[in-house]
């Protein structure tokens, strides 16, 4: 395929009927053994609004579950087929790129959803069978249309509800990790230094933040919110957050120069994470 959907599947999504708050959208199947680009012209985004991607899709072979019960591991170092996500500059440059793991041969969801980074004015996507794979694709989105906890919360992915395969941004230290309960739950353990992905924030602005979990080796075990100035990499002030069985909420400030935050870990379980500006601004 040299890299090119062929006309015949690219008219597929050209002509597919985009709903309310869709930006994009392959609406049939498709199977493929080489890498290939999903979208044509760049899609066009803001850093400052979140978006969810939304694939159905499964792959073949040894990377996968049902074969490699450390496919999770594998996934992040890229060598798991993928949809892999490209963000561009204003000129067309890349800037950015991730990956969704497509990890059963079971037809699954996976939905990613996310901020583009600074900087970023257009979105790709493309899909990247590993090595001597095949994945067949069921539907492939890009939309606003977000509701529920996701809608209510300022960070992405405050409850992790589709699966202990999905892509949710996280990064997870030594012995951290999705994993879903007997409850059917599913929960991260963020082992040492796990990371949240990133979210906009207003400077000299509250934020509630709740918490939901276990901080499973007491005193040892510890939540960060980091704030960041625009493009700097290291924060500018980091803030303590509360952890519960039962929730705990933390009530914080941003400081002035603020633009963005996340949230460092150490030894935490968490089940719901959520961020919202608090509507007591005193």
């Amino acid at each position: 395929m040299n890299g090119k959907i062929p006309i015949s599947i690219m008219c597929v999504f050209l002509g597919a009927h985009l709903m309310a708050d869709e930006l994009f959208k392959v609406s049939e199947s498709m199977t493929v053994q080489k890498p290939a680009e999903l979208t044509g012209e760049p899609i066009a985004v803001n850093p400052g609004k979140k978006y969810q991607i939304a694939i159905s899709a499964s792959a073949t072979g040894e990377q996968t579950i049902e074969e490699n019960a450390r496919v999770r591991i594998v996934s992040q170092k890229g060598s798991t087929g993928r949809v892999r996500v490209e963000f561009l500059d204003k000129g067309g440059a890349k800037i950015a790129d991730f990956g969704i793991g497509i990890l059963s041969q079971e037809m699954r969801d996976y939905v990613s959803v996310l901020y583009p980074p600074e900087n970023a004015a257009g979105m790709k996507l493309y899909l990247e069978p590993a090595k001597s794979q095949q994945i067949s694709l069921g539907k492939a989105a890009v939309s606003q249309d977000i509701s529920g906890k996701e809608k209510e919360a300022v960070n992405p992915h405050p409850t992790f509800e589709f699966g202990d395969l999905n892509c949710y941004g996280y990064q997870t230290g030594f012995g951290g990790g999705f994993y879903q309960r007997p409850d059917g739950k599913t929960v991260l353990n963020t082992g040492f230094t796990g990371l949240s992905p990133a979210f906009p924030v207003k400077g000299n602005t509250y934020y509630d933040v709740r918490a939901l979990g276990l901080a499973h080796l007491g005193r040892r075990s510890s939540m960060m919110m980091q704030c960041f100035k625009a493009q700097d990499a290291s924060p500018i002030k980091s803030m303590r957050v509360n952890i519960g069985e039962n929730g705990e909420t933390t009530r914080l400030l941003m400081p002035p120069e603020a633009v963005r935050a996340n949230f460092l870990f150490y030894y935490v379980i968490i089940e719901e994470l959520s961020v919202t500006e608090s509507t007591n601004q005193k």
